[in-house]
């Protein structure tokens, strides 16, 4: 827009009028014109001459924020020393006239963007001299600029880098004058507190701790301390005392490796701070309850401990005042709010870090000493970590209670077991509220993995109380439960005679189906870990167990109950050595649950009857490993020749309109498939038959999936895993069926979703109905192009549909993440173009001709579409798409066009013209064309790839600026 059209009348008119309830015009028209005035050349001296004599606050601070901008976006167009000194005079003027302090701050940031139009290394230093003095020595104007100038100082040198300055800023350069400013600040004691504690903390990680502590005989410190420990200040003064406090000792942590004096000159610095200020504060904390004071006092003593806890270990006793002080932070007498805990629990990660230095052997010595501190904190924990009426449906508590795990375990290792597990049992008999029984089970399932076979005495005494007590509450009951889990491996290895005690505590509350769901779900997870970890020692009690699996296997209507009930009984039959009776008992389970399922008709059961049959599939295993080499039938086999024809079979044909079902009996078979493998060679021909089929008829992809699992565990032709005949009889029967998946694909799903997209024209209507579908298939043909690559590879047709499917796809799909996925395919896709195989293929080591050949094939044939999908992709500016895969598939697409030693180099030249040509002539000029072809050629030549990857990065993102702009 013309400068003529704005005047400085109009500009205030519409800045008044901005900030006017009642104004005549717009919001939008008002923004409008204000926005392309401080975009035009012509704002610069407007907003200067409006400055230089305006008294409104409003206009002042409109335009000094809008100076702000135009100096750190808009700087080239105003290339003038005469720009640093008219803000110095605004500023001069704002300071006299009492100009709010927001106006200021935009004119000092505006000052400090404006530093790089004198192009001079020593501007800042000579900026803050004149600053100094502006306002008679107060200063608050220098404290502005030294405040924003750490941060802003890489702003600065890109200005300088856009002004094409010979100049530069580095913050070493500042470190010591900055200092001596600031210092002069502190003794002129003239300005605000807080203010002089907030810069300091901006500049203190410039600057080693001794340097800080030391400069100017100690002035910078002291003067941080003085204010740390004069009660009179604000709470929030002393709130951003500690936290710059923090800071300082945070960075002395490195000296304590070398005991560095400097450590300890700041410590007897700061124990002052230990002996008043903190009292105070948590004196104000218990007056006001007010959780931000409690929490900026702990997270100063986390950073004081954590960052001398060397020197803690090595002194304990030095440190006890702090050490008392962290226990009582951790723990205190009295809890007043359950929030106050998530601040409280900061100091767990310092304990846990102690007992971990207490066992390295330089500092095992202390053990005797740290030892107690640790008992201490274990008599607090049990208190603290009892349910209450107000706390018990908390989930704050309850993951203040979770984040408690390493802590115990450090108690736990620093005490010992024996100590450990005593004080449970003291706590136990001296207390039988359920509340500080649950409390006790809490923390022993923190530690239950860790309890060793010599602490089984003390254990079986607890457990038998626990197994016997009375159960008043439902968390009482839970908490039980989840130990006698995380306890299965020691029960298994060293008290076997609880086993039965365990069992039926477990089995009464299974039969009682009035408990609630996560009740049930902790009983049959013990259920589960117990028979799992076990299975042995429960061999005798297998009838027993199925037993009492008939009678409470229908009483439970919980899902994940029943998955974790057939899983465990599963694992005890797994573990009958003689195969006559692990056959008996195996048919036992699985007739009975089977052949209910045929009876059924409600959707529902049937799934879940599936979902079982998987839970007891996951634990059934080959029971010999070489019997496929032996020519031996596994006893699980034998079963399901019968049960395939005659249930499983049934149930997927009478249920293909039902997706749910045909999910759930996929993951059945995906877990045979992965554990059983050749061994299911009676019934493999059949089942890829009916998979086949069903695909074909119902297009659900859930049996595509299932596809994969066949390709990837039947495409294995090491003869030391499977024998060699079953590998020469399935394999071409297993490259037909992966290719007829394909054809299915092709011919019927990929078919429904063309005419979808004719029909509605719309995209995200197909993404809606198709996507899964669409990512399954983009899944199956990378793990076509793993398992069977040459047979896929070399069937042109196939190969053809598939890139054009993933070139529609990478385009018309609104999905990101499926997109994406598009792209890496046709990556590995052009990546077999290559001589060297893809790292994902272990077949060939060099590609084989043919393979080649059709790839080369493939790409003559659809070159232009394939640069048109990139090009189309990279100009996409969409945020969630990730332009480095394109660029990856972009530089691999050339690679493969340059291994065919220059045949179909022309290509590239050719590809690239058609997608310039198509691009708008408005902005791709001649010159444009040329550069680009010329900066790809180049690259390319010299399979700079990464040199390609930046040329195709810098275009296709000018392209779209200026495409945006238009």
């Amino acid at each position: 827009m013309d400068q003529a059209v704005f005047t400085e009348h109009e500009v205030i008119h519409n800045i008044n009028e901005l900030y006017n309830n009642n104004r005549s015009t717009s919001i939008n028209i008002i923004n409008d014109y204000l926005l392309k005035f401080q975009k035009s050349n012509a704002s610069w001296n407007i907003i200067i001459n409006v400055l230089l004599k305006n008294n409104d606050q409003n206009i002042s601070l409109f335009l000094s924020s809008a100076l702000k901008h135009k100096c750190k976006y808009d700087i080239i167009q105003f290339n003038n020393i005469d720009l640093y000194h008219n803000i110095i005079s605004i500023i001069k003027r704002s300071i006299i006239q009492g100009s709010n302090e927001n106006i200021v701050i935009q004119l000092v940031i505006a000052l400090l963007y404006s530093l790089p139009v004198l192009n001079d290394s020593n501007c800042i230093i000579n900026c803050m001299q004149e600053l100094s003095s502006i306002d008679n020595n107060n200063s608050n104007v220098l404290l502005l600029f030294l405040k924003v100038l750490p941060e802003e100082l890489n702003q600065l040198n890109n200005i300088n880098d856009l002004l094409n300055n010979s100049s530069s800023f580095d913050i070493e350069d500042l470190r010591e004058p900055v200092f001596s400013f600031i210092s002069q600040l502190i003794t002129n004691g003239n300005n605000d507190i807080l203010n002089i504690i907030n810069l300091l903390k901006n500049w203190v990680l410039e600057y080693t701790f001794q340097e800080f502590i030391s400069f100017d005989n100690h002035n910078v410190i002291n003067f941080i301390i003085s204010q740390s420990s004069n009660l009179s200040n604000s709470i929030e003064v002393l709130e951003q005392c500690l936290d710059l406090l923090g800071l300082i000792v945070m960075e002395s942590k490195e000296a304590t490796f070398i005991n560095d004096p400097s450590v300890w000159e700041l410590i007897n610095i700061i124990t002052p701070i230990y002996n008043s200020t903190i009292p105070f504060l948590l004196k104000s904390f218990q007056e006001t309850e007010d959780l931000d004071i409690l929490q900026f006092v702990i997270k100063f003593i986390c950073e004081c401990l954590e960052s001398w806890e060397r020197l803690v270990i090595i002194d304990p006793t030095k440190f006890a005042p702090y050490i008392n002080l962290a226990i009582e932070m951790t723990f205190p007498n009295t809890l007043n709010n359950v929030d106050e805990l998530e601040f409280r629990s900061y100091l767990f990660k310092f304990w846990v870090d102690l007992q971990t230095l207490s066992f390295m052997k330089l500092f095992q010595p202390m053990q005797h000493v740290i030892k107690p501190i640790y008992l201490e904190l274990f008599s607090r924990s049990h208190h603290f970590l009892k349910f209450t009426n107000e706390n018990v449906n908390d989930p704050n508590f309850k993951q203040y209670r979770c984040s408690t795990n390493e802590f115990i375990k450090a108690i736990f290792k620093t005490v010992t077991s024996n100590t450990f597990l005593s004080n449970i049992q003291q706590n136990l008999n001296s207390d039988k509220s359920w509340q500080s029984i649950e409390s006790n089970v809490f923390i022993l399932q923190q530690v239950a993995t860790e309890i060793k076979s010599f602490n089984t005495e003390c254990m079986l005494e607890i457990l038998n109380y626990l197994l016997t007590c009375q159960i008043e509450d439902i968390s009482l009951l839970i908490g039980i439960d989840n130990l006698l889990t995380k306890l299965s491996s020691w029960t298994n290895k060293n008290s076997a005679s609880t086993l039965e005690s365990q069992l039926n505590f477990i089995f009464k509350q299974l039969d009682n189906n009035n408990l609630d769901h996560e009740a049930l779900i902790a009983a049959s997870d013990a259920f589960m870990s117990i028979c799992m970890e076990c299975n042995d020692k429960l061999q005798p009690f297998i009838d027993q167990l199925l037993s009492f699996y008939s009678n409470i296997e229908n009483l439970l209507t919980n899902k994940d109950s029943k998955l974790s009930l057939n899983a465990g009984i599963t694992s005890v039959i797994f573990s009958i050595p003689d195969d006559v009776k692990y056959f008996n008992t195996l048919q036992q389970l699985l007739k009975a649950k089977l052949f209910k399922m045929t009876e059924y008709k409600n959707i529902k059961d049937i799934s879940l009857e599936l979902q079982t049959l998987t839970a007891i599939c996951e634990e059934i295993r080959p029971r010999d490993e070489l019997s496929l080499f032996k020519n031996i039938q596994d006893p699980f086999i034998t079963l399901l020749v019968d049960i395939y024809p005659n249930i499983l079979e049934p149930v997927l044909l009478n249920n293909l309109n039902s997706s749910e079902i045909i999910e759930k009996w996929c993951e059945v078979f995906h877990v045979l498939i992965l554990n059983m493998s050749y061994h299911l060679d009676p019934i493999l021909q059949s089942l890829l038959t009916l998979i086949d089929n069903s695909f074909k008829y119902t297009k659900d992809t859930s049996l595509l999936s299932l596809s994969a699992k066949v390709m990837d565990i039947y495409s294995i032709s090491d003869t030391t895993i499977y024998p060699k005949n079953l590998i020469d009889k399935y394999y071409n029967t297993i490259v037909h069926f992966v290719l007829q998946q394909h054809e299915t694909y092709k011919n019927v799903i990929f078919a429904d979703i063309l005419k979808m997209f004719n029909v509605h024209n719309d995209i995200k209507e197909v993404n809606y109905h198709f996507n899964h579908t669409i990512n399954d298939y983009v899944l199956y043909i990378s793990d076509t192009m793993i398992y069977v690559p040459y047979e896929f590879l070399t069937n042109f047709d196939l190969d053809l549909f598939v890139l054009k499917f993933l070139m529609f796809i990478s385009i018309n799909n609104p999905d990101p993440t499926l997109t994406n996925s598009a792209i890496k395919t046709l990556t590995d896709m052009f990546s077999w173009g290559l001589d060297s195989t893809p790292i994902t293929c272990d077949m060939f080591e060099i590609t084989p001709k043919e393979i080649k050949m059709n790839v080369k094939a493939l790409i003559v044939n659809q070159y232009v579409e394939i640069f048109n999908t990139l090009f189309h992709n990279l100009l996409n500016n969409d945020d969630d798409f990730d332009d480095y895969d394109v660029i990856e598939c972009f530089c691999s697409f050339i690679k493969t066009i340059q291994s065919f030693d220059g045949e179909i180099d022309y290509l590239i030249e050719d590809g690239i013209m058609h997608i310039l040509n198509q691009l708008n002539k408005e902005i791709v000029n001649h010159q444009e064309t040329k550069a680009f072809i010329h900066g790809c050629y180049i690259a390319g030549k010299y399979k700079d790839y990464r040199k390609l990857g930046r040329t195709l990065t810098s275009f296709t993102t000018w392209y779209s600026k200026k495409y945006v702009a238009q």
